[in-house]
């Protein structure tokens, strides 16, 4: 074991488990998972990881705090009540203007003069062998205790579900891995700052975004709850620093929303 897990592994281990252990106190498991998965990445990581660099530019950074911020105005618009408030339906509004913040980001990228190319996207054997098994493992749980829950949510409109998993797709998994796992990271990078800080803060930010579902029980319990959503960023972020390509997170995100 001792050749798999170093000191430094456990110590991060350590260090995350009561943000998984926390919420599930409160019946949110999704931080187990998360805190799961990344023990199998940190097993194997030498199996996963790549020997190519992750693309460093400060300017990026610039880029993350400018559609980072339309999105934390979205978060508190829908928080708030204003949508409803300006006579808007909040559910197809926060859609478009997640899709607006794609389309900026890709824009900033073209002005920042960065290529979508910097950003590595192949995947080798060895990490499709490990998505697969992660992912397999992921379905298999949540099959076993949720059933088929999404699927039958829809209950059979084929065309619904296709549009959610289309909306999922590109609004999601892509932009969420792209956006804090891509784009944050090689901003943070550009600084030379820690991996280990640069895991830590782009989880917290991730994190952040999705605190709004539950804000109905009240900060305290909402940011309880939410930081099973930071080990979920943190372990998406150790899956991309190890790897050094965004491919196999997007996968997972995709799995994690749809199954």
């Amino acid at each position: 074991m001792r050749e798999y897990l170093n000191k430094k592994s456990v110590l991060e281990i350590l260090f995350v488990l009561p943000f998984a252990i926390l919420p599930a106190l409160l019946g949110y498991y999704g931080g187990l998972l998360g805190l799961v998965f990344l023990v199998i990445i940190l097993l194997f990581s030498k199996k996963l990881e790549a020997s190519v660099e992750i693309y460093s530019d400060k300017k990026l950074l610039l880029n993350f705090i400018i559609v980072y911020s339309i999105l934390l105005m979205n978060v508190f618009f829908t928080v708030f009540g204003l949508y409803k408030h300006l006579g808007f339906n909040s559910e197809p509004i926060k859609s478009i203007i997640i899709a607006v913040c794609l389309l900026l980001s890709l824009v900033l990228l073209k002005v920042s003069g960065v290529s979508i190319k910097a950003f590595k996207w192949n995947i080798n054997r060895n990490q499709i062998i490990g998505v697969l098994a992660i992912g397999l493992l992921f379905a298999s749980i949540t099959v076993i205790f949720d059933g088929f829950r999404f699927i039958n949510g829809f209950k059979g409109d084929i065309v619904q579900y296709g549009l959610y998993l289309l909306r999922t797709i590109v609004l999601v998994a892509f932009f969420e891995e792209f956006l804090c796992r891509g784009i944050l990271v090689s901003g943070l990078k550009g600084y030379q700052i820690a991996e280990w800080k640069i895991n830590i803060i782009q989880a917290l930010l991730f994190a952040v975004l999705h605190c709004v579902r539950y804000l109905d029980k009240g900060i305290g319990v909402a940011l309880l709850i939410t930081s099973y959503q930071a080990v979920i960023g943190y372990f998406f972020g150790k899956l991309y620093l190890k790897t050094k390509t965004l491919t196999p997170g997007i996968l997972l995100h995709l799995l994690w929303d749809i199954v």
